[in-house]
């Protein structure tokens, strides 16, 4: 069954349905496949901003240095 189909599918039986409760259910679980639906405290926008500055001047390491120094770490254990 292609995306369409299913969709076409979904719309049919949605429009069969009267119970507004269930279809406030459904449209619920719509909502949190919306784009840009993120609600981010003032810490968690603090966070990404911190973040993105030490990008910025460089202050991260590459993945393949995280598990070098990973791997020297579980040698010490």
């Amino acid at each position: 069954m292609t995306s369409i189909d299913l969709k076409t599918k979904l719309i049919e039986i949605i429009n069969e349905i009267e119970d507004v409760e269930f279809l406030e259910a459904i449209k619920t679980i719509l909502d949190t496949k919306s784009v840009n639906h993120y609600a981010l405290s003032d810490k968690q926008k603090e966070s990404i901003e911190v973040g993105r500055q030490q990008i910025k001047n460089g202050d991260f390491l590459k993945n393949d240095e995280v598990f070098s120094e990973l791997k020297e770490w579980i040698k010490k254990k």
